[in-house]
Order: C-alpha cells, then sequence, then structure tokens
C-alpha cells in the first residue's frame, strides 16, 4: 500500500483498537454460538434472538458449515475471533486476519479459553495483502466487513488478493448490512453507526459489489429486509406478541417481494453475496 493508505489503515486499525479494548473473552460453544445467532422471530418469546439471525443462517448454509471436517476455511476480517472458534469446533482448520492488534488478541484468547487454540492460526494484516498461500482455501466467510472495505481507494486490490488464496471453485460468502439504495434507512444508519465513525466505512452500491467481483467467476446477492428492516431497532427481548406477529408478517410479506418483484430489491436492507472463484482449467 501507498504510504497514504497505510496511514489511513493504520489510523482505522487505531479506532477499531479503541472499540475491543472493552472485549471480554468468554469461551464460545457450538451451541453458545448457535444460541446467539438464532433469529429473533424463531426463539421462545422472552429469549434473546438476533435481529439478522435469518441472513447469518443463509450465509453460514451458502458458506457450507455442515461439511466443514477436514477443509481449510479463512475467516476474513474476523473481529475477535468468535466465528472462527466456532468453524474449529464444527471440524475445519481456520485461518483468521484482521488489521486491528487488539481484535486478535482478543480472538486468540477466546480460542484459547475455547479449547481450539491449535486449530486458528489467526494474524494481523490488511485484507489488500494476505500473508497466505495461493490456492490455500476451501471457503472463505466474512461477517460485516465489505462496506468498510469499499472505503479505501485500493479496495479491489483486497478482491484479488481473496480470489488469490481461494481455491478454484471455492466460495467467498459475506453477509453485509448497508445496502445503499434506499434513502429512508440513511438516517438510521448514521445514527447507528456514530460510534464507529472514525473506523470509517460506507453503504454498499452495486457497483462496489460488482467492482469487487471482478477477479471472480459470478457473484450472487441474497436480498433481505424491506419492511422488516424496522427489527434492527428493536431490542430482541422486547420482540413479543403482537410485535412478534407484526414482524413475521413482515419477513414474509418481504420474501415474497423480493422473489418476485427485482424492482424492489435496491431498496433491501441487508445483502448476503457470495463471490465463487473460477474452476481449474480443464
Amino acid at each position: 500500500m501507498t504510504a497514504t493508505l497505510d496511514t489511513l489503515a493504520t489510523r482505522r486499525a487505531a479506532a477499531y483498537d479503541g472499540i475491543y479494548a472493552g472485549a471480554t473473552v468468554k469461551p464460545v460453544t457450538i451451541e453458545s454460538f448457535e444460541r446467539w445467532a438464532r433469529f429473533v422471530l424463531d426463539v421462545p418469546p422472552g429469549e434473546s434472538g438476533h435481529p439478522n439471525g435469518n441472513e447469518i443462517a443463509l450465509a453460514l448454509r451458502r458458506f457450507g458449515v455442515d461439511q466443514l471436517p477436514g477443509k481449510r476455511v479463512l475467516d476474513y476480517c474476523c473481529g475477535v475471533g468468535r466465528t472462527s472458534v466456532y468453524f474449529a469446533l464444527r471440524g475445519a482448520s481456520v485461518s483468521a486476519f484482521d488489521a486491528s492488534p487488539k481484535a486478535i488478541e482478543v480472538a486468540r484468547r477466546t480460542a484459547e479459553a475455547s479449547g481450539v487454540a491449535d486449530r486458528v492460526r489467526y494474524g494481523v494484516m490488511p485484507a489488500q495483502a494476505l500473508e497466505y498461500e495461493d490456492n490455500a482455501f476451501d471457503a472463505a466467510y466474512c461477517q460485516s466487513a465489505l462496506h468498510i472495505l469499499v472505503d479505501y481507494p485500493d479496495f479491489e486490490l483486497a478482491a484479488r488478493e481473496l480470489a488469490r488464496v481461494l481455491k478454484p471453485g471455492a466460495r467467498a460468502v459475506f453477509s453485509e448490512e448497508p445496502l445503499g439504495h434506499n434513502p429512508l434507512l440513511a438516517p438510521v444508519r448514521l445514527w447507528r453507526r456514530r460510534r464507529y465513525s472514525d473506523c470509517g466505512g460506507r453503504t454498499l452500491r452495486y457497483a462496489d459489489i460488482r467492482a469487487f467481483g471482478r477477479p471472480f467467476a459470478r457473484a450472487t446477492m441474497h436480498h433481505f429486509n424491506l419492511l422488516s428492516q424496522v427489527k434492527s431497532i428493536m431490542r430482541a427481548r422486547s420482540v413479543r406478541g403482537a410485535q412478534r406477529v407484526l414482524l413475521r408478517g413482515m419477513q414474509r410479506c418481504d420474501a415474497w417481494l423480493l422473489d418476485n418483484v427485482p424492482a424492489l430489491r435496491p431498496l433491501a436492507g441487508k445483502v448476503v453475496i457470495e463471490f465463487e472463484k473460477a474452476e481449474a482449467p480443464g
């Protein structure tokens, strides 16, 4: 990276260091991770659930979480590493990286506390210069980082690096919230992201996704959240009774509209993206 970009990356990593400085280390189990990721409408009333659990569930299925034993996978921009630990517990050999040294420190301690330190290799590095060999990974997974990467002028270099380290035919799955074509969502996102303004990032546009997808053979998008985007501002434990019924109706309506009315897809609040590397010739 150029000196200017290197300075930008260092400043943003330092901002994330400040956020992760307060992170606590808790052991991760398969059960605790899957309980955390359950969709808020699929848990008993009064229990916690993840507002974006249905999108996370799809992303994990497309990643191939049920076929991980014996696979070598990459947790891309891993943060504090809970997902890395989950993949290791599910039988994968995991490499994971983040630009924040503090995040990686917490991630390593979490892997140790969870009994999988020998199955997860963590590293501090930028996405634009991955320290892995060519054709190394069977799959890659990323939770909410593409909208950070596209805010760098050289983000297409990160895409080329990701394609380089994937095996031919391998898939990278990104679960991303801020699809940026719906102006009604902009004020909510500005309010929610005010704490992270120093970390960079912006809403994704289709042009960004196409640009990131250039080194890959194909990109597939799965859209979520039109009416049901309101779930993002609700407390998980408050979703009960009439709220629950209303949200379930919105979710079903969204699914039908996004499947059958393509013109509405740009207004969705979240997208799961699959980038697939070309098969080897012959």
